[in-house]
């Protein structure tokens, strides 16, 4: 397994900081998508972690927004966050609710970098 892989985004076991991923600082259009092919998803939360850094120092996750699809073309907002300041420091996780009230199901949710 390479450093810096979108795989390493999903190794949640690794705090050592070995392995992560992050988008380059002045990456504006950074996402990470998880298609779950042949399966629907319901979401109610999401769970983050951050960076192995100290904080204010390294890519810690500031500002995102995570969307629900079922084609891959036509999103549906389910969380933004903006400026938040619960992930900067190191490997801290927090659990983020997601508004869903029609329990409406997905087969892709993106994290999509905002600024």
């Amino acid at each position: 397994m390479e450093l810096y892989q979108p795989s390493s985004a999903i190794e949640y076991e690794n705090k050592s900081g070995g392995y992560y991923f992050h988008s380059k600082e002045d990456d504006k259009d950074a996402w990470l998508c998880f298609d779950f092919k042949k399966h629907r998803i319901i979401p109610t939360n999401y769970t983050i972690r951050s960076f192995h850094a100290l904080p204010n120092e390294g890519a810690h996750p500031k500002s995102w927004v995570i969307e629900g699809s079922n084609d891959n073309h036509d999103w549906t907002i389910l969380d933004k966050q903006k400026d938040c300041p619960l992930l900067n420091g190191m490997n801290l996780v927090h659990t983020f609710s997601i508004e869903n009230p029609e329990e409406k199901d997905f087969r892709f949710i993106i994290l999509r970098k905002s600024l």
